[in-house]
């Protein structure tokens, strides 16, 4: 029982950092893990810095080999195309 305690604690304590190398991390449920709901966060706060500081933008999101890449590419896209018309 107690290592499901640590466990989870462990995947909700903090929230992952947007470094100097993007987003990093062991890919896992919760706020301190690589996940569909970290990625759709960055990528909702990517469309509001667009919104915010540019006039004109455009954005190319590229992927590679490592899990699930393709799935948050997709997930990215999604996002900003859903912010799109914010930036008219």
């Amino acid at each position: 029982m107690q290592s499901n305690k640590t466990q989870i604690e462990d995947t909700f304590y903090c929230e992952l950092a947007f470094g100097t190398a993007g987003l990093r991390g062991v890919m896992g449920a919760g706020t301190n893990c690589m996940n569909s709901y970290i990625v759709a966060r960055a990528s909702q706060g990517v469309a509001n810095y667009i919104k915010q500081n540019q006039s004109q933008s455009a954005v190319i999101i590229g992927y590679d080999i490592r899990n699930n890449s393709r799935k948050f590419t997709e997930i990215t896209a999604e996002v900003l195309a859903c912010a799109s018309w914010y930036f008219s």
